[in-house]
């Protein structure tokens, strides 16, 4: 059994009995997928894919929101500094998160445990697709979906097999 990670202070882990409770904990930023986060994300479910005692895994978001999808402009200011014009790298950015991306979605897609995507507030841009990543998904009243990305003139290409799945 592959031993799980230590919560963290994006991630928040809680074990009950066979129920791996999971919560994005960057309310400030809309638990949007920052490097941190992918990496604690990456390192859970790599743990997930062969342990037998987790038959389930609950995952939502603190705050207000589920997940505001990647944090392009966190993105852009590691790399390009303060000044970074964010429409003007919105290619380099969108490719860069690819692979991230595609190691998440396809990780709790592929999951053996039951997924529980636990969606209050709002999912956008890959939160959507993260969303989207369940066995069953559960929404409050307000829930709200958007694919943001579509803004900054990028197609949502990433996570429109996961919405075109769960639909």
């Amino acid at each position: 059994m592959n031993k799980l990670p230590q919560t963290s202070e994006k991630l928040q882990l809680r074990l009950d009995r066979s129920v791996l409770h999971m919560t994005l904990n960057d309310p400030k930023f809309g638990n949007a997928l920052s490097e941190d986060l992918v990496e604690e994300l990456i390192r859970v479910l790599t743990a997930l894919r062969d342990n037998e005692e987790i038959a389930a895994v609950v995952v939502r978001g603190a705050g207000k929101v589920f997940c505001a999808g990647g944090n392009l402009k966190g993105f852009a200011e590691k790399y390009h500094g303060d000044n970074a014009d964010l429409p003007q790298l919105k290619h380099e950015i969108a490719s860069a998160n690819w692979q991230a991306g595609r190691e998440i979605f396809n990780g709790f897609n592929r999951l053996p445990q039951t997924v529980i995507m636990v969606v209050e507030g709002a999912a956008m841009g890959g939160g959507v697709g993260l969303a989207c990543c369940n066995d069953v998904m559960i929404t409050s009243r307000d829930c709200k979906f958007s694919t943001t990305e579509t803004s900054l003139g990028l197609i949502p290409a990433q996570i429109a097999s996961f919405i075109v799945q769960r639909i």
